[in-house]
């Protein structure tokens, strides 16, 4: 699909061999899907296919009405380029299984109609941006207006197959309480895969990271204890986004999810002061629930809080002398904030 699309827009762009005239401004009018690339992701592929053009402004004199909306077994796309008298100048479609994929095409549509536009201004409306007899991509090549001195555009890149996988790196910063003698900050790293495109509003995913509660210090008689805790841990969970706009189109979203989580890991307890001395490393396996809601700041970032509530498979006891300074409780727990950047 995307090879087809990309040698209708060779063909119409070598096509275009005339000089180039002044564009006219654009607006660009686009709502998409959450899986799909924003606006500002649109232009750039927009602009990388085409010569420099007008700036985009909000009363262009051109309109272009992009829309990317799911499907059954994929997305459909719709490029529709309008005067600012509500005159059509054509439509395109395109279906795919990727949504990047059909964004990507259509950029490649709008970069063609504006090359075309440009290099001949007063053509007839319907030679600018032909309407598809149906879901075929084959692009009408539009007249041009040769001259000596004419150069053809520079043919746009390929674009790179997007990953089926989204990958995210997630940073915490927590307090923890339970996992040793007193409560402590700690913080998180991992790294999250999921699904990049999926039918319904319910998110499955998953995670693998490393916990840690790196320092802490406790003072028991004459001496004192230097305590450190970590862990890995996993995760299988599942989020539901709640959109921002009742159409599906890009906006703000909210997305609270649940995890079933497991860890394993250990406590570092030293003493210091006394007599006599010790380092022990106490075993830590615990498995547990863990909650949260998330908030979305762009296509890339989020923000969000969560809490867990964890059950030691081992209680683990920390004995300084003949005392038991502690003893794993039978439920632990932690809660803070997250921030979550797509990487892939």
């Amino acid at each position: 699909m995307r090879r087809t699309a990309f040698l209708a827009a060779m063909c119409v762009l070598g096509a275009v061999t005339s000089a180039r005239a002044e564009s006219r401004s654009v607006r660009i009018d686009y709502e998409a899907a959450h899986a799909c690339p924003d606006e500002r992701r649109f232009v750039e592929l927009t602009r990388d296919r085409i010569r420099p053009w007008a700036t985009i402004d909000e009363h262009g004199e051109l309109v272009a009405r992009v829309r990317a909306e799911p499907e059954e077994g994929g997305f459909a796309g719709r490029l529709s380029l309008e005067d600012t008298a509500g005159t059509s100048l054509g439509v395109r479609a395109i279906q795919d299984a990727d949504c990047e994929e059909v964004v990507l095409a259509l950029a490649l549509f709008l970069a063609v109609a504006l090359e075309a536009e440009a290099a001949n201004p007063h053509a007839a409306p319907s030679t600018r941006l032909e309407a598809p007899p149906g879901p075929s991509l084959e692009v009408t090549p539009p007249p041009a207006r040769p001259r000596a001195d004419a150069r053809a555009p520079r043919p746009p890149p390929p674009a790179q197959k997007a990953s089926a996988i989204d990958w995210r790196l997630v940073a915490r910063a927590q307090g923890v309480t339970g996992r040793m003698p007193d409560a402590a900050l700690g913080g998180a790293i991992a790294l999250e895969l999921g699904p990049r495109h999926r039918s319904s509003m319910l998110r499955p995913y998953g995670s693998l990271g490393i916990d840690a509660v790196p320092y802490s210090e406790r003072r028991e008689g004459r001496g004192q204890l230097e305590l450190g805790w970590g862990a890995v841990f996993g995760r299988v969970c599942a989020g539901f986004d709640v959109s921002g706009r009742s159409d599906g189109a890009v906006g703000g979203w909210l997305e609270p999810w649940a995890c079933g989580r497991a860890e394993a890991g250990g406590l570092q307890a030293a003493s210091r002061g006394y007599a006599v001395n010790r380092t022990e490393l106490l075993p830590w396996y615990a498995a547990g629930l863990e909650a949260g809601l998330a908030v979305r700041l762009s296509q890339l970032f989020s923000l969000g809080v969560f809490a867990n509530a964890m059950a030691p498979i081992v209680r683990h006891e920390l004995v300084l002398g003949d005392v038991r300074v502690f003893r794993a409780p039978i439920v632990t727990a932690e809660a803070g904030l997250e921030l979550k950047v797509r990487i892939w």
